[in-house]
Parts: C-alpha cells; sequence; structure tokens
C-alpha cells in the first residue's frame, strides 16, 4: 500500500495555478496604478513584497510587508496585506512613463523558494477594452502553458511509479 500512498505525492507537487495570481491592475498615467495579488490561504502569515525585475534572476525589492496586515509606504509606493481576502495590493502614486518595466508580486516561502508573478507596466495608449481582451488572453495562454508544464513534469514521474509497481508486483510472484 505504501506505493500508493507515494502516487498521491506525485499530485502534490506545486503547479503553475495555485499560490499566486494577480487579480486587478488599474493605472492612470499621472495618477495612481493598483495591483491586487491572491496568494493561497497558508501563506497569510507570510511577508509580502513588491519588487522591480532587473534581469530574469534578479529583483529589486521596493516595498514589503512584515507578514501582517499593516501597511507599509516606501516613496511613492504602497503594500497593504487582507488576510481576509487571501491577497494584498500594491499601490504607486503619481505615474510616470518612467514606472514602466517588469514588476513581481512575491511572497516570501520560508525554507523555499519566493512565490512570484510578473506585471508588465506599459505605457499605452489603446482604450481599457482592447487592453482588457489582451490581457485575458495572455492569461490564457500562460495558464495553457503552465499546464504543459505541469503535465510535462508529472506525466514521467506517475508512469515511473506505475511501472514500479507492476515490476514489484511481478517480483513477488
Amino acid at each position: 500500500m505504501q506505493p500508493l500512498s507515494l502516487l498521491g505525492l506525485v499530485f502534490l507537487l506545486p503547479g503553475c495555478f495555485s499560490d499566486l495570481t494577480v487579480l486587478k491592475m488599474h493605472a492612470i498615467l499621472g495618477g495612481l496604478a493598483s495591483v491586487e495579488c491572491r496568494y493561497d490561504e497558508w501563506y497569510k502569515g507570510n511577508p509580502k513584497y513588491w519588487c522591480k525585475e532587473m534581469s530574469k534572476t534578479s529583483c529589486d525589492k521596493i516595498v514589503e510587508t512584515s507578514g501582517t496586515e499593516e501597511p507599509v509606504r516606501k516613496g511613492k509606493v504602497s503594500i497593504r496585506d487582507n488576510h481576509s481576502l487571501n491577497q494584498f495590493t500594491v499601490t504607486i502614486d503619481e505615474l510616470t512613463n518612467s514606472d514602466s518595466g517588469m514588476y513581481k508580486c512575491g511572497v516570501i516561502v520560508r525554507g523555499g523558494s519566493d512565490l512570484m508573478v510578473p506585471v508588465n507596466v506599459t505605457e499605452t495608449t489603446r482604450g481599457p477594452e482592447d487592453a482588457f481582451h489582451k490581457d485575458i488572453s495572455s492569461i490564457r495562454y500562460l495558464v495553457y502553458m503552465c499546464f504543459l508544464v505541469s503535465i510535462a513534469l508529472k506525466a514521467p514521474i506517475f508512469l515511473g511509479m506505475i511501472l514500479a509497481i507492476i515490476w514489484m508486483r511481478s517480483k513477488k510472484t
């Protein structure tokens, strides 16, 4: 029965879908940008942060919570965690063109890699409806790719475990 217990662990490997997602982003040039990032319930007490991506492997933290709901402000950027909604909101005041770039919502994970999700802040002349439809298609593509990567990583492990069970049963006879 132990191999069947191990089989269940294959599906507990982290996938791309849960843990951390961006809910909404509202931005007005000269005004403020607001980004809502949702996280899974077990990360409520973990510190959350907002960082600007410097390279694929480097992200410069701009503002960070202590894991509580107490809002934190650094310059024109603030962050506030809401444990009851399992989300935190980042607000950038007086948005300018220089604020364009790749940012990330992050959750510090003790004993593991931080959870991060990218947010692209760009200057645009499109209307909000066009931007919304483009964002939805990008999200669908990202979910589809995460699904494929998840299956590609988990399927060989699953098949290996099935083969191991068959091999062990054939050795008993």
